[in-house]
């Protein structure tokens, strides 16, 4: 038999391109992930003689929730208790997230804390290794891609700014009484693996759900449901955004092919894979007075003005970005446009309605950095050549 003819050099070339930028993400990843550890390090080793450093960096309460979580099911509880209250209460709260981490310390006799750690520096990679998986379609240039992804996980607003010239802001991404580590990727990064992993959910479930859609291919359909579920059963409000974006995706794509029924199946399926979770959510609201209260607690969105000022640059070059992505009929681009405008539509829905308004935040900071990551490459490319020309 004769041997199978070899691929030609272009194809080769092609392969051994994209194993560079695989290795590329991964790379960034880890050197992240390396990099937001060493104010943990630091804590470990500096500790006085005589006190113990708890490892956390910022927010204790939250994360020591989260340690009990993994506690109780490393113990082989699979729904949770409130374990900081004294009323007396059945615990009903389920976490997949939560319930992996334990049964995974149970595995390897680790602490809480351990695997905590670690879930930490896997959802980081994972998180960039997305971001860069993203960026293939928006991009042909191979540094358009890694400018957009460190964009991302690098950039942050003007916080700094705000402080530095006493305004009255309590801008989202530095002031330590108002710090959202959800609105800025690096921050999330930095604390908490529940916020990395659960914007990682978003993006890939916007991104399958978008691409299912206009393919209307039922097998990313079912992928993006399932991720969808896994979202709702982490962070239930960020369901809200996703399916106000898939909806405007769906419109968007039927206004310009006809309106095809199949497409309303596709978004379908999305949908019904993701109800369950979110009932399940309601249920627990409706039934558990204590985890009502915690759901219903009003955490409001800051002004607009305080809004502007922690994305800072980030929003005019992400109008860029997205003026450039709509213009050259980019459907990922026109897909982070839609995402962006109606996720900052969700962070202001009434608080009657959406008590958790301000928890909303979380992810937005991706598609508004994609999006200024690709405006910044595009006037890194063309403000040179406008200033030549006009001299």
């Amino acid at each position: 038999m004769d041997p199978a003819p070899s691929p030609p050099p272009a194809v080769v070339a092609q392969r051994t391109w994209a194993w560079v930028e695989v290795w590329w993400a991964l790379g960034l990843g880890f050197c992240v992930a390396g990099i937001t550890a060493l104010p943990y390090l630091w804590g470990q080793t500096s500790a006085p003689y005589g006190w113990h450093y708890l490892g956390f960096v910022y927010n204790p309460d939250d994360v020591n929730v989260h340690l009990s979580w993994i506690r109780q099911a490393a113990e082989g509880a699979t729904f949770f208790r409130n374990e900081f209250t004294s009323e007396p209460h059945t615990g009903r709260f389920f976490s997949l997230f939560m319930l992996g981490l334990g049964r995974l310390a149970a595995l390897l006799h680790i602490g809480p804390y351990a695997v905590w750690a670690a879930a930490r520096v896997v959802w980081a990679v994972l998180l960039v290794l997305a971001l860069w998986a993203v960026t293939v379609p928006l991009a042909q240039r191979p540094r358009v891609r890694r400018l957009a992804v460190l964009t991302v996980v690098l950039s942050s607003g003007l916080g700094w700014l705000s402080v530095a010239l006493g305004w009255s802001l309590d801008p989202v991404d530095l002031e330590p009484d108002r710090v959202m580590p959800e609105a800025i990727t690096f921050l999330s990064l930095y604390l908490n693996p529940l916020f990395s992993s659960s914007m990682a959910l978003l993006l890939g479930a916007m991104a399958l759900g978008g691409a299912a859609l206009r393919r209307l291919r039922w097998d990313w359909a079912v992928a993006a449901g399932l991720l969808g579920v896994l979202l709702a059963n982490q962070h239930t409000y960020d369901v809200i955004p996703l399916a106000l974006t898939l909806l405007a995706w769906t419109l968007d794509l039927s206004r310009r092919d006809g309106w095809p029924r199949a497409r309303w199946g596709v978004l379908g399926v999305i949908a019904l894979l993701c109800l369950p979770a979110v009932y399940y959510q309601y249920q627990l609201i409706q039934n558990d007075a204590l985890y009502a209260a915690k759901a219903n607690t009003i955490t409001a969105t800051p002004s607009l003005p305080t809004m502007l000022v922690s994305y800072g640059l980030i929003l005019p070059l992400a109008a860029i970005g997205g003026w450039r992505m709509v213009r050259r009929d980019r459907w990922l681009g026109r897909l982070l446009v839609w995402w962006a405008m109606l996720q900052w539509v969700c962070i202001y829905l009434p608080t009657s309605l959406f008590p958790f308004q301000r928890k909303m935040i979380e992810g937005l900071h991706i598609p508004l950095a994609l999006l200024a990551g690709l405006g910044l490459a595009w006037l890194a490319r063309t403000l040179p050549r406008w200033l030549a020309a006009r001299r």
